[in-house]
C-alpha cells in the first residue's frame, strides 16, 4: 500500500520528495456505542483497516488535499487562512478542523501541506472513518511542527492520616480517594507498620447498584394514578434487576415492566458515594501511627501560559502563570501542591487524552467541590529533580472538582528582545532559472534567557501572546506561538506571524557554463554523466511600505557544492548550509541585494553514447 499511495501522490502533486507516508486505523466499539461523549464506559477496538495518508510541508499557507476514495474531486485547495467548514470544501472539512483545533490550543500551524489520503474503511459504517482521518492529520501535525500532544494527564497524590492500631492484624480505610485513581500504583506505608493487602473499592451509588444490592429483598414502590394524579404506595419483593427495568412481585403478581419507581429507604452497604481504599495493616505494638498514602491519578493536568508586552524598541515585560485544572472528580482543600516540568516517561494507555503538562499535588486534606476560577500566591523559584523541575506554590491551596486556578511565576520587567523579519528563500541553482515574488518574511522575536538579558529561569513550555501599542498608546495583540521546555542560557525565537507591509522577491537572472566534463563511472556503464559548474547570478528585493525601519534576516538554502563568489551585502553562514544576510530596509525604502553563486550539477545520460573524456 505504502508504494501505491506514494506513486500516486506523485502522479497528482508533481513528486514525491519530502513526503511522509502514515497510517490511522479504524475502530469498533465492541460494547457502549455513543457512549464515550456522554461521560460513559466504551470497549473500543482497533482494526487492521484505516486510513493511509502521504503528506509533504510546503514553503506557503496553501493546503492541497487529494483522496484515492474520491477521485472525481480531484485536488481540493485551501489555505491556512480559510480554516472555516463548507459544504464546498468536502471531506477536507475533517482535516481543516483539526489544524483548526490544534491553532485553539495554542499549537498554530505555520506552513500548509500536501495531503493524499486512501481509506478501506466502508463510509457509513460506524466504524470511524472520519475520525481515521482526524487522528492522521494529528498524527501528521505532531510530525512536522514538533507540537507537544501527550496522552499523560497525571498526578501523585499524598495524604497522610492518624489511625489507632491494635496490636495484630488491623482494617485501615482511606476514604474519598480520586474517582480517576489507578490502583495498581497505590501503596500505603508508615513505621512499624506492615501492609498485607489493599483493595479500592468504588460501587457507586446508581439506580443499577441499587437494584441489584436489593435484588432479593422488600422495596416500596409508587405509582402515579393518570386519571386522579395520587400516588399509590405499595411494597414488593425485588426479583431481578434487568437492565432498568425491574421485576417486582405483587401480592396480585409479578411486575416485568412496572409503571412507576422503586423506593430505597438506605444506601446498602459496599456502595459509597465516593472511593475508598481499604487495607489490611499488620503492627507489633498498639497506638496511635501515621500511615503515608500515594497514588497516581488522571484528572489534573497544568500549562504554562506567557505574556509578553513590548516596552520599547529593546526590551518587553515577560509574565508568566500557570493553569492548575482540576478535573479528576475530587476535591482537595489545603493542599501543597508542586509542578513538574519535563516529560515524564509512563506505561500503558491507561490516562485521558489531554493536551498538558503533570501536575504533582501533595494531598493533606480533602473538601468540598465547585466551580470556579481562582488566584494563587506566586509560585517560588524551581527546583531541580534529576532532570526535571519543580515549581513549588508556596502556601496550601485548595483544588476543587471543576476548577482552573491560575498561579504567576514569571515577572520580569524587561527582557531584552530583537524583532527580525525573516525571508526563507526558495530559490534554486538546477538547470533552470527560478523565482519567487510578494513573500512576506515571518515576523520572528529573539531573546536570551539568562540574567544579563532580564531572565535567567526554567521555562516550561506553553503558550505566548504578544502586545505591542499602536501610535496612539492602546495595546494591540500582535500574535501568539508556543515555546519549548527552555533551560537558562537558550534561545527563544518565536514566529508570530507575517509582516503586513514588507515583502520580497528574488530571482536567478542569469546562469552562465564555467566548465563541463563528461565520464563513464565504469567500462561496462553504458549511462554518460555530465558535470557542469554553473555561475548563477541572483537579485535579491525586499521592499518596506511599513512607516518605521524592517530589520532583514534572508537566508537562502545552498547546495553541498554551491559557494558564494560575489555579494553586493556580505552574508555568512548560517544554520546547515544556509547562507545569511543581515540588514535594514528604511521606511518606503527597496533593499536590493546581488549574489554570484558558484554551484556544480551531475546529469545521467543513457539514451545515447556519447564520447567522453
Amino acid at each position: 500500500m505504502k508504494e501505491t499511495i506514494l506513486k500516486t501522490f506523485a502522479e497528482v502533486f508533481g513528486d514525491a520528495e519530502g513526503a511522509k507516508a502514515y497510517f490511522a486505523p479504524g475502530r469498533v466499539n465492541l460494547i457502549g456505542e455513543h457512549t464515550d461523549y456522554n461521560g460513559g464506559h466504551v470497549f473500543p477496538c482497533a482494526l487492521t483497516i484505516g486510513t493511509y495518508g502521504v503528506a509533504r510541508k510546503r514553503n506557503d499557507n496553501k493546503l492541497r488535499f487529494y483522496s484515492m476514495n474520491f477521485e472525481h474531486l480531484g485536488v481540493i485547495e485551501s489555505s491556512l487562512d480559510d480554516l472555516v467548514p463548507s459544504k464546498e470544501a468536502n471531506w477536507t472539512n475533517y482535516p481543516k478542523g483539526v489544524i483548526w483545533a490544534f491553532g485553539e490550543k495554542g499549537m498554530k500551524v505555520t506552513s500548509g501541506m500536501d495531503l493524499l489520503l486512501n481509506g478501506n474503511i466502508p463510509n457509513g459504517s460506524g466504524l470511524s472513518s472520519s475520525a481515521s482521518v482526524e487522528v492522521l492529520t494529528g498524527y501528521i501535525l505532531r510530525d512536522f511542527f514538533g507540537f507537544d500532544v501527550t496522552n499523560q494527564d497525571l498526578a501523585l497524590i499524598k495524604k497522610r492520616q492518624q489511625v489507632k492500631l491494635n496490636k495484630g492484624i488491623n482494617e485501615v480505610v482511606f476514604d474519598e480517594v480520586a474517582r480517576q485513581m489507578r490502583p495498581e500504583s497505590a501503596f500505603i506505608f508508615g513505621d512499624g507498620v506492615k501492609i498485607l493487602e489493599q483493595n479500592y473499592d468504588y460501587a457507586g451509588v446508581n439506580y443499577m447498584n441499587m437494584l441489584s444490592a436489593f435484588v432479593g429483598k422488600e422495596v416500596k414502590t409508587v405509582r402515579t394514578n393518570p386519571a386522579t394524579g395520587e400516588n399509590i404506595y405499595e411494597k414488593a419483593i425485588l426479583l431481578a434487576a434487568d437492565g432498568m427495568s425491574p421485576v417486582l412481585k405483587f401480592d396480585y403478581g409479578i411486575e416485568t415492566n412496572f409503571p412507576g419507581r422503586v423506593l430505597f429507604d438506605k444506601v446498602p452497604l459496599g456502595l459509597n458515594s465516593t472511593p475508598v481504599l481499604k487495607a489490611r495493616a499488620e503492627t507489633a505494638e498498639a497506638g496511635e501511627k501515621e500511615l503515608r498514602l500515594a497514588y497516581l491519578t488522571s484528572g489534573f493536568s497544568w500549562e504554562a501560559n506567557y505574556v509578553a508586552k513590548v516596552n520599547d524598541e529593546k526590551t518587553l515585560e515577560l509574565l508568566g502563570r500557570v493553569s492548575l485544572s482540576n478535573s479528576s472528580g475530587s476535591a482537595y482543600d489545603n493542599v501543597s501542591v508542586n509542578l513538574i516540568a519535563g516529560d515524564v516517561n509512563t506505561v500503558g494507555a491507561v490516562l485521558q487524552p489531554r493536551m498538558f503538562k503533570r501536575a504533582m499535588v501533595n494531598a493533606m486534606a480533602l473538601g468540598a467541590a465547585m466551580d470556579t476560577m481562582e488566584a494563587a500566591p506566586v509560585i517560588s523559584a524551581p527546583q531541580n529533580l534529576n532532570g526535571y523541575y519543580i515549581y513549588k506554590i508556596p502556601q496550601p491551596t485548595s483544588l476543587k472538582d471543576g476548577q482552573i486556578k491560575q498561579v504567576s511565576f514569571v515577572n520580569a520587567p524587561a527582557v531584552k528582545y530583537k524583532k527580525r523579519g525573516v525571508v526563507d528563500s526558495t530559490l534554486s541553482f538546477g538547470k533552470n532559472k527560478s523565482f519567487y515574488k510578494d513573500v512576506h518574511p515571518n515576523l520572528i522575536y529573539n531573546f536570551t534567557n539568562n540574567a544579563e538579558d532580564g531572565l535567567g529561569m526554567p521555562l516550561p513550555k506553553g503558550k505566548i501572546s504578544f502586545y505591542d501599542y499602536d501610535k496612539n498608546g492602546a495595546l494591540q495583540f500582535v500574535g501568539e506561538n508556543t515555546i519549548d521546555n527552555k533551560a537558562e542560557g537558550q534561545r527563544l525565537t518565536l514566529n508570530l506571524g507575517k509582516f503586513f507591509d514588507v515583502y520580497a522577491e528574488a530571482k536567478v537572472d542569469d546562469i552562465q557554463k564555467l566548465s563541463e566534463r563528461k565520464y563513464k563511472k565504469n567500462p561496462a556503464d553504458t549511462c554518460v554523466t555530465a558535470e557542469t559548474t554553473n555561475l548563477y547570478e541572483t537579485i535579491y528585493r525586499v521592499t518596506n511600505k511599513a512607516q518605521y525601519p524592517a530589520d532583514i534576516v534572508l537566508k537562502q538554502p545552498m547546495p553541498a557544492d554551491a559557494k558564494i563568489v560575489k555579494e553586493s551585502i556580505k552574508g555568512e553562514a548560517g544554520d546547515g548550509n544556509e547562507h545569511v544576510w543581515r540588514f535594514t530596509v528604511a521606511p518606503g525604502a527597496t533593499q536590493e541585494l546581488k549574489a554570484s553563486i558558484q554551484n556544480k550539477l551531475e546529469q545521467r545520460d543513457c539514451g545515447v553514447i556519447t564520447l567522453v573524456e
